[in-house]
């Protein structure tokens, strides 16, 4: 939570609103959100952008979880900064 202290105020709120979209659903769902989560982390930047786009991101989570995970990636951009 280190990053989440760095973070303007603006990208906490957003944090805030993610956290709270991400617990509210199902406990499959949420594993799976974590598991992408932490595969795109060790991607570059180009690469997740690229994964985001690819027919595997939009075939793989609904659309609620996409819209979740492309949050996630920004809001994790954002504190490595």
């Amino acid at each position: 939570m280190e990053f989440y202290e760095h973070l303007p105020p603006q990208k906490q709120a957003e944090a805030n609103t993610l956290y709270q979209r991400y617990h509210s659903l199902p406990s499959d769902q949420k594993s799976q959100v974590s598991q992408a989560f932490r595969k795109m982390r060790d991607m570059s930047p180009e690469q997740r952008t690229q994964y985001m786009n690819s027919d595997e991101f939009r075939s793989s989570f609904n659309d609620q979880q996409q819209e979740l995970l492309r949050g996630m990636s920004d809001v994790s951009a954002s504190s490595a900064h």
